[in-house]
């Protein structure tokens, strides 16, 4: 059957990625992916990607002119899915249009009587995504927002989505190597390295979803021993949250955790150099709290810790909402994405250019 993955606008190419490595699975790419799975194959991406924030079997893609254009179709193979089951139209816009989500949602409940319709606790969703002129839709094998980590109970405000820190790990090309967070807040990046690392199932403690509603399955994957995940940071606050929602996660054992300032990091952590193959981490941008200096210093401190501590093919890799800072230090390369409506960048440093 015809599968769409839903990801981050601008993650596109790390969620294909992902899926490509870890399932086997060959996308075809736009703002969506499309691919051709079973249910088994479908139930190990759900259980396992830390990239997708959907996984639906397809009913419709296009373009259009209004809304009219969007329509549902294919609706033979899901009612022998479904049955007698209940569903929900929900719709989700990016862009500008003459619509809103409600009006679509109703429009499109109003043209089908196939499907038995149930607005307040329904058995499956039929999810509507529509971006600029285009729209896909789809019956979703999730039933929920795979972006949502439960683990993420100690937050921090600057934290990342689990999947934008993910993708940013795929970006850096050393997401197996040894890896140090040195500002990981609530201990985001580092958590999701050790999912990685491990092979241990990030939906391992939510494995629900819409598709064990159709088929149930249950099944036991093998664990691998990962390598140095060091997650650190200059506020007590912030590392105890970090071990909280690790052990939250099921990963504490898997990741390194000290109280140590950005300077430090070369004497405290480690005796020799070039020992690490990544470091990752969300950036100080200036801001109201933060001045324009006070980020400049930030970044110098990380490039000349970078320089000690990264093995000779090591990389640097900061998320930003202010690349220029960095732009104007140092030699890099970046790739705008978005965090739900926020844009943010990642800025990919080599050992080499430090």
């Amino acid at each position: 059957m015809k599968i769409v993955a839903l990801t981050e606008k601008g993650c596109e190419e790390f969620a294909a990625l992902e899926l490509n490595k870890r399932f086997g699975v060959n996308c075809h790419k736009k703002w969506f992916l499309e691919f051709s799975s079973d249910l088994e194959k479908c139930y190990d991406v759900l259980m396992f990607s830390q990239s997708i924030t959907d996984l639906l079997i397809k009913i419709n893609s296009g373009s259009f002119k209004d809304m009219k254009d969007i329509s549902l179709q294919n609706l033979v193979e899901i009612k022998e899915i479904i049955g007698e089951k209940t569903v929900k139209i929900s719709c989700t816009r990016k862009g500008n249009h003459d619509f809103n989500s409600v009006e679509l949602e109703k429009f499109l409940a109003e043209k089908t009587d196939d499907l038995n319709f149930e607005l307040k606790n329904p058995d499956f969703y039929i999810n509507v995504y529509v971006q600029d002129n285009e729209f896909v839709i789809g019956l979703s094998l999730a039933g929920r927002d795979l972006s949502k980590r439960q683990y993420r109970v100690f937050n921090h405000p600057n934290s990342l989505k689990g999947t934008t820190a993910f993708c940013a790990l795929i970006y850096s090309e050393k997401i197996g190597g040894d890896i140090l967070d040195p500002g990981a807040l609530s201990g985001v990046i580092p958590i999701e390295a050790a999912f990685y690392q491990s092979n241990f199932p990030v939906n391992f403690y939510e494995p629900k979803f819409a598709l064990n509603k159709i088929k149930e399955i249950k099944k036991e994957y093998p664990k691998k021993t990962p390598k140095n995940i060091f997650s650190i940071d200059k506020s007590f606050k912030n590392v105890s949250a970090q071990k909280k929602n690790s052990k939250i996660a099921g990963v504490e054992k898997h990741i390194k955790f000290s109280r140590t300032d950005l300077e430090n990091i070369d004497l405290k952590l480690y005796k020799d150099k070039d020992q690490l193959d990544l470091i990752i981490t969300r950036g100080l941008d200036s801001s109201k709290r933060v001045s324009q200096k006070s980020s400049l210093e930030y970044y110098e401190k990380l490039l000349s810790q970078s320089k000690q501590v990264l093995k000779t093919k090591g990389v640097l890799t900061i998320i930003t909402q202010k690349p220029k800072t960095i732009e104007d230090l140092v030699k890099c390369k970046k790739v705008e994405v978005w965090q739900g409506n926020q844009k943010i960048y990642f800025v990919k440093v080599m050992k080499d250019d430090l």
